[in-house]
């Protein structure tokens, strides 16, 4: 089953996404670092899936 990850600010997006493709809403942690990188880590693992990442590029949230 194809797997579909939300970046923090497109959650409603990758859920309607997911819904539609029938596939399933991957859970993921992110947190930013004070020198303003950001770390995610995956909750659901992707290995032997298609996975679909869905952010927007114009304005990244923490």
């Amino acid at each position: 089953m194809r797997l579909v990850f939300a970046l923090p600010g497109n959650e409603a997006f990758a859920a309607r996404l997911a819904q539609e493709a029938g596939a399933e809403l991957g859970e993921l942690e992110t947190r930013q670092f004070p020198d303003g990188e950001h770390y995610v880590r995956l909750r659901t693992d992707p290995a032997g899936r298609q996975v679909d990442g869905c952010a927007a590029l114009c304005a990244p949230t923490a």
